[in-house]
């Protein structure tokens, strides 16, 4: 199963603006060049990424003994490890590079079919094994799909890369074998593979094998893949919540499971489910009438012809126990003074399931971790906004201020205990203590507190899990609000942990009391035959 969607992003926004390729790397940050050579990677655990048009990235390999070069995308997306090799004669790419098995002393034949289908177009040929390599890391005896068919879109215009190393796992591989990040674990010990897809600034995209080198006020939040996830062998999630705007996947929180996300390298934009597009396309055009869907392009993405950010919504997606947020200017490609809103919907193939795909459009908002650990962990980097510099609040709810401060970002449990102490005791300010989901902890704040903060100020010494607020109430009073935040047990763990230790002891009780009666009848059955047949034993008198 699969969704690869910029081919079809790539046409339409071939009619906006001229394409561009930049090569990128990360050492140092001052200087930057794209090697040409296997021997310039040596030595180096971060790798350059080219981009085109900010729909793609590849990063440098190298094949076989002597090694040769390939341009690939590192998909999150799939399992296979693929390039395109020399019988591909048939290709229309000119630019790619095919890999010459006869070149290699280290390749070896592992099979006459391999083919692996994608959300736009497929490939296929042979299989074989050989050494990779990237930067200095060897990744030995892979196996992987040398295509000498393409179909459709399955490559970019103008061959942009050379192959895909998927890097899921190998319940989702066509090649029935371990996949390149599990070699890589295995035989290396890298654990994780970490990328950064700039926001604004192109020459700022990398990858890192290993996890980030985090900065000052950052964290990485991880989410262990779902059980979805662990049967298909993908990057899956559960997803608890989805709101694109006023739009509610109301499936999601109903039940659990229902809705799955994974985050995808080699996905462009947002793909949402059917039924989700339909009415956020609606919402979008009812406000905005320069928005459209082009021709031929019914499952989206939407295009606005005036340059302008005006009733778009965020997009939420809750999972992990944390509300991820992008605004318009993060899911938005501007083409000069238009641009495409980056939500599509795709046939993802059949399943009971409402699945999302995360694309660049996220990764690049969220600096993200592929952490292949108990069973694999995706990890996002977030910038703590409750240790940053005073901020002030106008007119805005006093949730809002919590969530702002990401308190609930630190534990993944579906329960939490906020206690509040007010210094100065008003109608609108009691000290408490709230329970239960975050919207229920949200709204009672709500209710029992102000539901406007006016002229709230949030202190720099802040902690995620601690909050000193200070506002003036709908009374005009001055309050000093002091928060802290615990994640507790699931709904109902200790009530009935007690339950049961209760109904333990009962049987414990009944089991001795059985015991006893037991043994008292076993001792009386034993002593009457003695007094019943006394006469057959004379020698035993009583006094």
């Amino acid at each position: 199963m699969r969704r690869r969607i910029y081919p079809l992003f790539c046409i339409l926004v071939a009619c906006l603006g001229s394409s561009a390729r930049i090569a990128l790397l990360k050492v140092p940050r001052s200087t930057r060049v794209y090697p040409s050579a296997f021997q310039d990677l040596i030595g180096s655990d971060q790798f350059p990424l080219e981009t085109n048009k900010g729909l793609a990235y590849v990063v440098n390999i190298f094949i076989g003994t002597p090694p040769q070069q390939f341009r690939v995308v590192l998909d999150t997306g799939s399992a296979d490890p693929w390039v395109f090799t020399t019988s591909a004669v048939s290709l229309d790419f000119g630019n790619v590079h095919r890999f010459d098995k006869q070149k290699s002393t280290t390749f070896r034949y592992e099979g006459d079919f391999w083919n692996i289908r994608y959300g736009k177009g497929s490939v296929s040929g042979s299989l074989g094994s050989d050494d990779f390599f990237i930067g200095d890391i060897k990744v030995p005896r892979l196996t992987f799909g040398l295509s000498s068919s393409s179909q459709s879109q399955a490559n970019d215009e103008n061959g942009f890369f050379d192959g895909i190393v998927g890097l899921g796992f190998k319940p989702a591989a066509n090649t029935k074998s371990a996949t390149f990040p599990e070699t890589l674990v295995q035989n290396r010990g890298v654990q994780a593979i970490s990328f950064s897809f700039a926001r604004h600034n192109e020459t700022d995209d990398y990858i890192v094998l290993g996890e980030h080198d985090l900065e000052t006020n950052q964290r990485i939040l991880y989410t262990s893949r779902s059980s979805f996830g662990l049967r298909t062998g993908m990057w899956f999630l559960s997803l608890d919540e989805v709101h694109l705007g006023e739009v509610q996947d109301r499936s999601c929180s109903e039940r659990s499971g229902a809705c799955q996300v994974i985050p995808d390298t080699g996905t462009s934009i947002i793909v949402v489910p059917q039924s989700v597009f339909s009415p956020f396309y609606l919402a979008i055009t009812s406000k905005r009438s320069d928005c459209i869907l082009p021709i031929l392009s019914i499952g989206g993405p939407i295009l606005c012809t005036e340059h302008s950010f005006q009733d778009l919504p965020d997009l939420r997606f809750n999972f992990g126990g944390y509300e991820y947020v992008l605004k318009p200017q993060d899911y938005v490609i501007t083409q000069g003074n238009r641009f495409i809103i980056g939500i599509q919907t795709l046939s993802l193939g059949s399943s009971s399931k409402q699945l999302y795909i995360l694309g660049d459009s996220f990764l690049r908002v969220y600096p993200s971790v592929f952490n292949y650990q108990q069973n694999g962990k995706y990890g996002a980097v977030l910038n703590d906004s409750c240790v940053r510099d005073t901020a002030s609040y106008s007119s805005i709810m006093l949730s809002q201020v919590i969530k702002d401060n990401i308190m609930f970002a630190g534990c993944s449990m579906s329960s939490y205990r906020l206690s509040l102490s007010c210094s100065k005791t008003s109608s609108t300010c009691k000290a408490s203590t709230l329970s239960g989901t975050k919207t229920a902890i949200r709204t009672s704040l709500d209710e029992q507190f102000s539901l406007v903060v006016r002229n709230a100020t949030l202190n720099a010494s802040n902690h995620c899990s601690q909050l000193e607020t200070t506002f003036l109430d709908d009374q005009g009073l001055q309050v000093t609000l002091l928060v802290s935040l615990s994640c507790v047990s699931k709904p109902g763990i200790t009530y009935w942990l007690w339950i049961g230790i209760a109904i333990l002891v009962v049987l414990v009780v009944i089991a001795v009391i059985l015991v006893m009666v037991f043994t008292k009848k076993k001792q009386t059955k034993s002593s009457s035959p003695a007094l019943l047949n006394s006469e057959s034993h004379p020698s035993v008198r009583a006094p």
